[in-house]
């Protein structure tokens, strides 16, 4: 039988968690500094896109963002947009794995 972790969440048990990646345990550490923190944490940059965004280009910015967080350049930001229809079909994916092509496939 497995033991539920959380009483309220039956479907949550202790062998379906799984370790967290590098990406999560970064950020996990970076909030845990922050709760630690006697200051006050920096301040949360809310974006919101007032039209569609293409997908290449919100990639770009983002990934461009993210390099200047990491220098030190930059603050966290929660950016809502919206892009065009697409499929995100993942670096292993085939060609043969997409049935009909019906959006952009990146």
């Amino acid at each position: 039988m497995r033991a539920t972790i959380f009483p309220n969440w039956p479907h949550i048990r202790w062998p379906d968690l799984q370790p967290p990646n590098p990406l999560q345990l970064r950020s996990l550490n970076l909030l845990m500094t922050m709760l630690r923190s006697d200051e006050n944490p920096p301040p949360v940059e809310w974006r919101v896109a007032d039209a569609r965004v293409g997908y290449e280009q919100a990639v770009t910015q983002m990934e461009a963002h993210a390099a200047a967080i990491a220098q030190g350049e930059a603050g966290e930001r929660v950016w809502l947009v919206e892009h065009p229809p697409l499929y995100t079909a993942g670096a292993s994916a085939k060609d043969a794995d997409l049935i009909e092509a019906r959006f952009p496939v990146f």
